[in-house]
């Protein structure tokens, strides 16, 4: 299962997760990444039911806060979660990288990067810690920093689709970088069609260039391993611009098919109708 999560391969290691619970119930090593995989790819019943499953049999783990702060959508609540688990595993790599995306949520962009930075520190291998430094300095503007952690992960991980990927998204940042940028994006994408940051990437890229066809293409194919709320929405959103509005729509509407309470998507269908 983490060998598929190192790859981008979610599902599949949700599957072995899954079929390892199923058999062996009271074995919860790593239950923090299988939730992990359960946001990144939308299942929010099952990390909802992982989550009161945890607490009840498991309050002493820091995993099961790690899981409660994954699922909890109150963003000051999970920071307060996933601190807890920090406190009962110092060393535990997902306490310090679930911190690190509470705070992102909360906009505390340097609180993030210190967070990513300590599971950094405990394996400096570890593919989502460089990425969470990438987004939270993407998000807070320091653009060299961001490109160096990004090109160390390339240097270390360099067939890694998410070294390229977030390369690339540091790249897509400046006009003069698009180029190399769209190249990172779909040489990643040609290792690993899951790599959904990647994908992302690539059809930001696209709009910023206005190959709105394109973009649209990127994302009809990335259906095939993202049948998620978020893909369609992002469908929906390059529809509404184009615009077409009955395609629009339509994405919107199968997103909340998905999940109902999809904020991106319920946004996306009101400014469409209004």
């Amino acid at each position: 299962a983490l060998c598929y999560l190192k790859l981008g391969h979610e599902q599949l290691a949700i599957n072995v997760f899954e079929e390892r619970l199923s058999k062996h119930p009271n074995c919860l090593n790593n239950v923090d990444r299988y939730a992990f995989a359960l946001k990144m790819t939308d299942q929010y019943d099952k990390l909802r039911d992982l989550a009161l499953i945890l607490l009840d049999r498991a309050p002493h783990l820091a995993e099961t806060w790690i899981v409660s702060a994954i699922y909890e959508k109150n963003e000051q609540l999970s920071v307060q979660l996933a601190s807890r688990a920090v406190l009962l595993a110092p060393k535990h790599i997902m306490a310090h990288l679930i911190l690190g995306h509470c705070r992102m949520s909360l906009n505390d962009f340097n609180g993030a990067i210190v967070d990513f930075r300590q599971a950094y520190q405990l394996n400096n291998m570890e593919i989502e810690a460089y990425r969470g430094m990438v987004l939270a300095m993407l998000a807070s503007n320091q653009y060299k920093m961001a490109l160096a952690i990004g090109r160390e992960s390339l240097q270390k991980m360099p067939k890694h689709p998410m070294s390229l990927t977030l390369v690339g998204l540091v790249l897509a940042q400046q006009k003069a970088g698009l180029v190399k940028a769209e190249k990172a994006f779909k040489k990643a994408l040609s290792s690993n069609p899951r790599t959904y940051d990647a994908v992302c990437g690539l059809c930001d890229l696209l709009q910023k260039l206005k190959r709105y066809d394109e973009a649209i293409a990127v994302l009809k194919k990335a259906l095939i391993y993202h049948r998620t709320p978020s893909t369609y929405t992002l469908m929906g959103d390059i529809y509404a611009v184009i615009p077409n509005i009955a395609l629009a729509q339509e994405a919107y509407q199968k997103a909340l098919s998905l999940r109902d309470d999809y904020a991106p998507a319920i946004i996306g269908m009101k400014k469409i109708t209004e």
